[in-house]
């Protein structure tokens, strides 16, 4: 069993890896481009667009990308129902996506007297009506592929969506300047519906079936509870991260807040890409399961352990290459960041552990459980950073991390063993080891011995290729 899961753990993560990493380089060269052809103004719209999609997005489709897998997975044995939930979450993901493009539509003239002191931005809000439809649908769409357990064709979409996308926004940018990055977001975002949706006769082999309107409202109350507490849980993040960008910027000036963005965005969005292409595969399997406490037990386990022992070696290169990153990722006013980083590294040994708990709420259907754990471990966070970048400034920040992410484990360790879930204590100690040894690196580079780091790395590499081979 244990060999099956790394296997199939392990296909997961370089599928969906390789998908992000194609996906991370056409966001690059996107902005890239916008600031070369556009200039500075155009990179400054572009995020005040981006934001206002995204917070529309966030709090009108109820994360149904998300909160649906759990419906369709538990159907995987019941084709049948399987078709019902699948017909369930492609309407619920019309009516969201409606509901979200007539908020947009309505609010296009606060959005652009709060964003530019004027309402003469309000059609290009209202454009983006159309983004927050498609964002919707392939949200849908990539839920059903996922539950279907039809990764491939999910991993395929997301390439091929990217890379249209990019392809189709040069022209753009290029001949349209300012006037192209609203159409270009609402091009993004249909190339991401088109990616998923040629795919979508692989999953409905069967005609569509008709639902009732009490099946769909009675079906659908599922899992948009816990989309609500997973949207509830991504606003306290988001709330977390605006306090602590505010107080740095008001405390330590804004050279300072942009060493802080940098290595938060290194951190939270590159480092994070293993386990989001781990969770595609890990999420559908737990719930498929969810009926059992014994095997999401073994399961937590194994996939803590798999993720810990792929991350280790690639956190140890990380840091013994952390200043050529910055260079080649910023620049050399970026190094002040460095402690930040380097430390960072070792608390994010511990998220492979935190993170395969938290899916198990969700797996269960516990979106209570799973909000109130990421709110607790958001305020502890926000306290400890603050007192961190205080007394030790952004070295005080990594070591802080360290502390919050262990924290974090206790919280969610607490709340997990109250679900009658368990964990083997070899799993426990293992986790504690491979944290050590990232502190360690984190301490010989601080001293410059960067040679000893890369020796660490490739040995730790040594558990991950057993893991693999067995």
């Amino acid at each position: 069993m244990a060999q099956g899961l790394t296997r199939r753990a392990f296909r997961a993560a370089g599928m969906f890896g390789s998908v992000q990493v194609v996906q991370m380089l056409c966001t690059m060269a996107r902005m890239k481009l916008i600031s070369v052809w556009i200039g500075p103004l155009g990179v400054g719209l572009m995020g005040l667009y981006m934001s206002a999609f995204e917070m529309i997005t966030n709090f009108t489709q109820f994360n149904i990308r998300t909160a649906a897998v759990r419906d369709l997975s538990m159907s995987a044995s019941d084709a049948g129902r399987m078709q019902v939930v699948t017909s369930v979450v492609r309407r619920y993901a019309w009516i969201l996506g409606v509901l979200g493009a007539l908020v947009m539509f309505v609010c296009a003239v606060p959005l652009s007297r709060y964003s530019f002191s004027d309402s003469g931005h309000a059609v290009s809000f209202r454009l983006l009506a159309a983004a927050v439809l498609f964002g919707s649908l392939t949200g849908g769409e990539q839920a059903i592929l996922q539950g279907h357990d039809r990764l491939k064709e999910l991993a395929a979409g997301g390439l091929w969506s990217s890379a249209g996308g990019l392809l189709l926004s040069v022209p753009l940018y290029r001949f349209l300047g300012v006037e192209g990055i609203v159409p270009s977001i609402v091009v993004y975002t249909f190339c991401a519906w088109v990616g998923v949706a040629v795919y979508r006769r692989r999953t409905s082999r069967r005609p569509e079936i008709t639902v009732s309107a009490s099946d769909t409202l009675r079906l659908g109350l599922d899992f948009m509870k816990v989309g609500f507490y997973l949207t509830m849980a991504s606003a306290i993040g988001s709330v977390v991260n605006y306090v602590m960008l505010v107080y740095v910027k008001s405390h330590a000036g804004e050279t300072a807040l942009g060493c802080f963005q940098a290595g938060y965005a290194m951190l939270w969005r590159y480092a994070a890409m293993v386990f989001v292409s781990v969770s595609f595969e890990y999420y559908p399997r737990l719930a498929s399961v969810s009926g059992s406490r014994w095997r999401m037990s073994v399961m937590v386990g194994h996939e803590s352990e798999f993720i810990g022992r792929m991350l280790l070696p690639c956190a140890c290169a990380a840091i013994a290459a952390s200043p050529l990153l910055v260079r080649m990722l910023y620049s050399q006013d970026f190094m002040p960041v460095l402690p930040y980083f380097v430390w960072g590294m070792a608390g994010m040994m511990v998220r492979p552990l935190s993170m395969a708990m938290s899916y198990s709420f969700l797996a269960m259907g516990r979106g209570r459980e799973f909000c109130l754990t990421e709110v607790a471990s958001g305020i502890v966070g926000l306290v400890i950073n603050i007192l961190a970048f205080r007394l030790c400034g952004f070295a005080g920040l990594g070591i802080g991390l360290i502390v919050w992410m262990g924290v974090d484990v206790r919280i969610m360790y607490a709340v997990y063993r109250r679900q009658g879930l368990g964990l083997g204590r070899g799993v426990v100690l293992s986790g504690i080891a491979r944290v050590s040894v990232a502190g360690v690196c984190a301490a010989l580079q601080m001293c410059g011995l960067w040679w000893a780091v890369a020796v660490i790395a490739a040995l730790s590499a040594v558990p991950a290729v057993k893991m693999l081979r067995n």
